[in-house]
């Protein structure tokens, strides 16, 4: 209730521009989708300008993106180009629980979903991994974000243990 009566408030003077900063952090998903929804129709009269670190709402509400590092622009684009861009680097691979922690040394990993005996790992790379059953795969947001981030030299070290 409070962000809405905080977009209430911010809405009332009809400003072009309207800044919000991790909007939806916090509620759950009910009312994230009724948040990011409003901020869509409010996005049809003014600019908004999103702050977020959750992919979900940037799918969901975004049509143009940039992506900053230490306060500078690494890319700016609409959400189409930079998933065509992280395009033929996405790959999906079923290994062994046991090589996860090597795998996670070696790759950038973006998801994991545990299957009976194995896992489906979600990897952003340059080449195909050397990996059995690698697939090249469409990427997402999340993963085109973390090849974004790859392909400008960002310090991509992902600290997931041996878990």
């Amino acid at each position: 209730m409070k962000r809405r009566l905080g977009i209430a408030q911010a809405l009332i003077h009809e400003p072009q521009v309207l800044i919000v900063d991790e909007p939806t952090a916090g509620l759950d998903p009910e009312e994230r989708i009724r948040f990011r929804n409003l901020l869509s129709e409010v996005a049809q009269e003014r600019i908004v300008i999103l702050s977020t670190h959750i992919v979900g709402d940037i799918e969901a509400s975004c049509e143009n993106i940039a992506i900053m590092d230490a306060g500078k622009i690494l890319w700016k684009g609409t959400v189409t180009e930079i998933l065509d861009n992280a395009r033929g680097h996405i790959y999906t691979a079923n290994v062994e629980k046991r090589f996860l922690p090597q795998i996670k040394k070696e790759y950038i990993v973006t998801g994991m979903l545990p299957q009976a005996d194995y896992i489906t790992v979600r990897i952003v790379s340059d080449a195909e991994p050397d990996l059995p059953n690698t697939i090249l795969t469409e990427p997402d947001l999340e993963s085109a974000y973390m090849y974004c981030l790859h392909s400008h030299g960002c310090d991509m070290s992902i600290d997931g243990g041996d878990e």
